[in-house]
């Protein structure tokens, strides 16, 4: 979305995203200190809600969003990282018995891997859904001829002025598109978070398991 409708560069929109990977950095190092003593599934759900916060401060976002507009949720998103993942990692390793652990990491790594798989698929299924639905309400508001007549009277050549429209149309029905699955998505992080609780809490938790 950055470089689609933003115009950013790969260089540029890595650098809008790469703080999420910093700031979990310099969280990780509590999450193992917590599980000593307190209910890790509270560890997770508080991480889970916290990932689902900052996924619902970007559905405010717009076509004219600045670098800063951009950062700050993801920067907030990372801190929460490695209180829900590191966490579940640890409760794993912690339900299996020692010998059982290196099968169980690679059913959780091939669950997770096609699960992101999964998630990948429908999420932009659903975008590319909302951006064509977005942009046929969008169409139907504008009035083309007064604003083609608008960019006429300014030297555009009639069709200058269609692909003008046709460029605005698009760019903000993707925006209102990617504002809405970010709205679903942080909805279903908070959701699942109060479905952690069904989980027994391990008797154990691996050592070592979280780092």
């Amino acid at each position: 979305w950055m470089q689609v409708s933003l115009g950013y560069t790969a260089t540029q929109a890595g650098y809008a995203t790469c703080v999420s990977g910093l700031a979990a950095l310099t969280v990780s190092q509590f999450p193992p200190r917590l599980m000593r003593f307190m209910d890790p599934r509270l560890i997770v759900s508080c991480g889970l809600i916290w990932l689902g916060g900052a996924t619902l401060l970007r559905t405010e976002w717009t076509s004219q969003a600045d670098f800063w507009t951009l950062l700050i949720p993801q920067l907030i998103m990372g801190f929460s990282i490695p209180f829900f993942f590191t966490t579940l990692i640890s409760m794993m390793f912690g339900s299996v018995l020692p010998r059982e652990q290196p099968s169980a990491a690679g059913l959780f790594a091939f669950l997770r891997t096609t699960g992101l798989a999964v998630a990948a698929s429908l999420s932009l299924t659903y975008w590319d859904s909302q951006g064509r639905v977005a942009g046929s309400e969008l169409a139907g508001k504008i009035h083309p001829e007064e604003t083609g007549s608008a960019l006429t009277a300014q030297g555009f050549s009639f069709e200058q002025s269609r692909t003008i429209i046709a460029q605005l149309v698009d760019k903000e029905a993707i925006t209102l598109a990617t504002d809405k699955v970010f709205l679903v998505t942080g909805c279903m992080l908070i959701m699942i978070a109060f479905f952690v609780w069904f989980v027994p809490r391990p008797k154990r938790m691996a050592a070592g398991g979280a780092h």
